[in-house]
């Protein structure tokens, strides 16, 4: 069985977050002249006590897809802000970033320690 140090699972979840944000935030930049196209996110449930008894599929784990309630400004009855939506793409490439250098750090350190230097 295949266990993963609790610190790079959680930095696993992140990154799997970040990239599936960034495809549904893209989706929303494609849709932003799509009449009555509700604008998407990304949740990321607390992972139960059950599951973490057992392996689990760490690329999807916990995230869905969600449809935001905003009220729509414009006449057709589309909510993607083009300006926010860009500003969260950059945010989220930021998490992403930090994120990839977290664990590029931790296995890095992982290396050091099996090779005993």
């Amino acid at each position: 069985m295949l266990t993963i140090h609790p610190q790079l699972g959680s930095l696993l979840r992140a990154a799997n977050y970040s990239s599936l944000r960034h495809q549904v935030l893209s989706r929303n930049l494609a849709n932003v002249n799509t009449p009555n196209y509700q604008r998407e996110d990304v949740e990321m449930a607390e992972p139960s006590p059950a599951s973490s008894a057992g392996p689990q599929d760490l690329s999807t784990s916990g995230l869905r897809i969600v449809k935001v309630d905003s009220p729509s400004m414009r006449s057709d009855g589309n909510n993607v802000d083009i300006d926010a939506e860009i500003g969260a793409i950059q945010q989220n490439a930021m998490a992403y970033q930090t994120v990839t250098q977290l664990m590029s750090s931790h296995l890095d350190s992982m290396r050091r320690a099996i090779r005993g230097s």
